[in-house]
């Protein structure tokens, strides 16, 4: 991911396990937190929408493993892919 790059904030109903290869990233969590991560470091996603932000000075590089899921059931709904508008 480029310096300064930010991904749209995104939910899907997959695991998905991230490896950081190299670099710095931090990520957005849909509770407000952010977790910031440097190399070595691994986090699993699943359900939750979070976006990758690179505030630091270098490329960084991830490993993901996209794992198929059954979807989340949240308050009687299935979760779908999600790209917020606003």
């Amino acid at each position: 991911m480029s310096v300064r790059a930010r991904a749209r904030s995104f939910a899907s109903p997959s695991s998905h396990p991230a490896i950081l290869l190299s670099g710095e990233c931090d990520l957005e969590l849909d509770d407000g937190k952010t977790v910031h991560l440097t190399q070595g470091d691994i986090v699993v996603q699943r359900g939750t929408m979070h976006a990758w932000v690179n505030n630091g000075s270098q490329p960084c590089t991830f490993a993901f493993i996209l794992i198929d899921a059954d979807p989340v059931e949240i308050g009687g709904k299935n979760l779908t892919t999600h790209y917020p508008t606003a």
